[in-house]
Parts: C-alpha cells; sequence; structure tokens
C-alpha cells in the first residue's frame, strides 16, 4: 500500500513538473478557459455581452443571480489579465539575472 502511495506520487510528481516547466503549458491554461468567451480582439471586457446574459436572467432572485454573474466574469478577468501580464514580465525578464 506504500509504495502504490509513492508510486502515485512519483507520477503526479512527474507529470505536474513535466507540464509546468514549459511557458506554453501557462498560455495555453490562459487562452482555454471559460473567460474567453467575455473577452474582445483587444483584451478588454466585453461588457455588452455579460449586460446581454444578465439581462437574460430571470426569475426569484433575479437581481442577486445578475450580480454573482456579474462578480464572477469580472473576478475572471481580472484574473486572465493579470495572469496575463505576469506571463509578459516572464517573458522579458533575463534568465541570467539575479532577483534580489
Amino acid at each position: 500500500m506504500i509504495i502504490d502511495l509513492y508510486l502515485l506520487l512519483y507520477i503526479n510528481y512527474k507529470y505536474i513538473f513535466s507540464t509546468i516547466s514549459t511557458i506554453s503549458f501557462w498560455q495555453k491554461s490562459l487562452n482555454n478557459t471559460y473567460i474567453t468567451n467575455y473577452i474582445k480582439d483587444d483584451g478588454k471586457l466585453d461588457y455588452q455581452k455579460l449586460y446581454s446574459e444578465m439581462s437574460e436572467i430571470t426569475g426569484f432572485m433575479k437581481e442577486k443571480k445578475q450580480k454573482n454573474h456579474y462578480d464572477n466574469i469580472v473576478d475572471l478577468y481580472n484574473t486572465w489579465k493579470k495572469g496575463k501580464e505576469l506571463i509578459e514580465q516572464g517573458d522579458a525578464a533575463d534568465p541570467n539575472e539575479v532577483p534580489f
């Protein structure tokens, strides 16, 4: 049982670090997220689509559901935008530079 656990951890470790080691993995993960449906070609949030979807929300507690939808999409967009900025900073960084 302990050997199985170690083997499982080792396989997961190898998979995770072999995937993380490439920057393209992070770029792909940013491009394959749900939020890309709400991002225009210029990289800005498509509020037209967001408000259109909010207007389609009806029923019991619709205001709360609309606010939750708005907050979720805006939070996802801000996270996506920050991740994109970090990747660009990482690409521009000198790999030989000492960070401190």
